[in-house]
């Protein structure tokens, strides 16, 4: 797994946005992960080309991204974001 750059610090203008998102079971094919990635696209109403990269996880897949990327829950909501975040940004 390669470094993220907000992560990192290393962040630019053009830099994508990296979303994890956590499902009860992850596709394993190429294809049809293919196929969900389009389906989450066209829900959200985003553009052919956009900045965002999906990382379509299992509990399994899931809990790797926590141990590795040391993300923690927000409190009372849903989202995560990397143990950096609370101490990068005032």
């Amino acid at each position: 797994m390669r470094a993220r750059s907000v992560l990192t610090g290393k962040f630019t203008a053009g830099s994508d946005v990296d979303l994890l998102i956590k499902v009860r079971e992850a596709p394993q094919s190429l294809r049809e992960r293919a196929k969900l990635e389009v389906r989450i696209e066209e829900l959200a109403g985003l553009p052919e080309y956009h900045p965002f990269e999906f990382h379509i996880v299992d509990e399994r897949g899931f809990r790797r991204y926590v141990e590795v990327l040391k993300v923690k829950r927000l409190r009372s909501s849903n989202f995560y974001k990397p143990a950096s975040y609370f101490t990068t940004i005032k």
